[in-house]
């Protein structure tokens, strides 16, 4: 599914620096992942 959304900048520098993802894509993918395991 295609989703355009808008996010902080500051925000995504943040994460970028304490994951490995190296698109937004897979940096979304793995927080999204990351949220259904911890509350599904």
């Amino acid at each position: 599914m295609r989703t355009n959304i808008v996010i902080d900048d500051d925000l995504l520098k943040e994460v970028f620096s304490v994951n490995n993802a190296t698109t937004k894509k897979d940096l979304i993918h793995k927080a999204l992942t990351e949220f259904v395991l911890k509350y599904v």
